[in-house]
């Protein structure tokens, strides 16, 4: 990260707190980060805008990119066009009684298509498949 992109980046901070970091602060801030890329840098002060009351110091920006914090950006799926599912998601109702009356309850199943298959893949869902219900 260059100094340059250090000072933009850094000044977002400021103006969402309102406060200013001394000389000395962004000196041994930028030594201390300077090894990062910038998308790791605004990934860090993203993530501390979203969670931190007070102006982070190089501590938060650290724990922010730390394995327990990171946001990890899912890859995109590309979804095909299948006649059975949307996204790869099928609804499905059930009839259950309820105190005598019937209820019908709304489910979800995973469709049985590459999108059903790339939504437990990528996005972990763990719903049965159609096939698994017998629908």
């Amino acid at each position: 990260m260059t100094n340059a992109e250090f000072i933009q980046a850094t000044s977002r901070l400021e103006n969402y707190y309102d406060k200013e970091y001394t000389t000395e602060q962004l000196k041994i801030m930028f030594d201390m980060l300077k090894e990062w890329n910038i998308q790791k840098y605004i990934r860090a002060i993203n993530y501390c805008i979203r969670n931190n009351k007070f102006l982070p110091k190089v501590a938060d920006l650290t724990s922010a990119e730390s394995d327990n914090n990171q946001v990890v950006e899912k890859p995109k799926i590309d979804f095909i066009k299948c006649n059975k599912c949307s996204e790869g998601f099928v609804r499905y109702f059930k009839e259950l009684q309820n105190g005598g009356k019937p209820i019908k309850y709304e489910y979800l199943a995973l469709c049985t298509c590459e999108n059903g298959h790339k939504q437990r893949e990528v996005n972990g869902y763990n719903f049965p498949s159609i096939a698994e219900i017998g629908l």
